[in-house]
């Protein structure tokens, strides 16, 4: 048999120093996924936190816009010229209405004409005679005397023969001195029958 010269350091570093190197490698290893998760969590942190001082900024900014001399004087404007509106609204309904009345009651009237007075006095006889002869609101007032009852009463047949009005009423008669005096109401419309009492 030959002599055969080992190195018996050389076999132990080969055999101690692969396990060390092995040792080294699993630590390295868990220093450098330690340092990419200490890394990773920095990232994290360093983005919330741009995010959040972005929102801070914003945040910041339209609180001044809000609560600014500007802002402020932006609200009251706008409030001035929402009561302004209501006030022009209310004035416009008010003038609205006026115009409806005076449209309804120009339109009464241009049935009080001339020639209907001339067929309202046509109807007194030779005993009566018409005194009054007003209009309020599209209704007729007619006040007049006689020298006789029927007369008086004759006077509003006659005129509810014209069929001039809707409707006439007619107040009946009262004796002063000598004379009847008697009264009756025209109506273009009947449905205003009853108003010039509540007005």
């Amino acid at each position: 048999m030959k002599k055969k010269n080992i190195n018996l350091y050389q076999q132990y570093e080969k055999v101690v120093g692969k396990e060390n190197k092995k040792k080294l490698s699993k630590k390295t290893i868990y220093i450098l996924c330690a340092a990419a998760g200490f890394a990773v969590l920095g990232a994290i942190f360093l983005v919330f936190q741009l995010q959040l001082n972005s929102v801070q900024d914003r945040y910041d900014e339209l609180y001044f816009e809000i609560y600014s001399d500007s802002a402020a004087e932006q609200s009251v404007n706008a409030e001035r010229l929402e009561y302004e509106n209501q006030v022009l609204t209310q004035i416009s309904d008010s003038h609205l209405k006026i115009i409806g009345d005076i449209e309804n009651q120009n339109k009464s009237t241009q049935n009080l004409s001339a020639d209907m007075i001339s067929k309202i006095l046509a109807c007194q006889g030779a005993d009566t005679r018409i005194k009054n002869i007003s209009y309020d609101k599209g209704i007729v007032f007619i006040s007049g005397e006689a020298n006789d009852v029927r007369h008086a009463s004759g006077f509003v047949s006659e005129l509810e023969k014209t069929k001039i009005f809707s409707y006439i009423s007619y107040t009946g008669y009262v004796l002063q001195g000598d004379v009847y005096i008697f009264s009756a109401t025209g109506y273009f419309d009947a449905d205003d029958v009853g108003k010039e009492d509540t007005q």
